[in-house]
């Protein structure tokens, strides 16, 4: 896909953010969340940090909207969405960077926790 050809990481981030909400629109919720954590983890690598804060207010709203129905919004697991073909480019950029999957895993969990109180409050950040 163009998007995984793209030079910049940051590029790659908005278009997979793009391409998620496409997506929700569309009725897949689970390609929707994989393309999400696929662009949080651009950012997080490419230290969008302005582009992440973007990510993670569209992230509680998510949450939000979710616990509002009695359901709740997860994304997958990182290893689950580097193991797939078609995130082959994220897993290589990962690999490049040298970036130990379970630490960044940690650090996406922490992140979404945060996401999750935030949105259980009710409050912005």
């Amino acid at each position: 896909s163009i998007r995984n050809r793209l030079p910049d990481q940051s590029d790659r981030a908005i278009s997979h953010c793009n391409l998620a909400n496409y997506l929700v629109k569309m009725g897949k919720a689970e390609d929707e969340t994989r393309h999400l954590l696929a662009a949080i983890i651009y950012c997080l690598l490419a230290q969008r940090h302005d582009f992440l804060v973007t990510l993670l207010n569209n992230l509680k709203i998510k949450m939000r909207r979710a616990s509002q129905t009695g359901g709740q919004y997860a994304l997958p697991p990182v290893a689950a969405l580097l193991a797939q073909p078609e995130f082959a480019a994220l897993q290589a950029f990962v690999a490049q960077r040298g970036v130990d999957i379970q630490e960044l895993q940690e650090a996406i969990d922490e992140l979404v926790e945060r996401a999750r109180q935030s949105a259980a409050s009710g409050r912005e950040e």
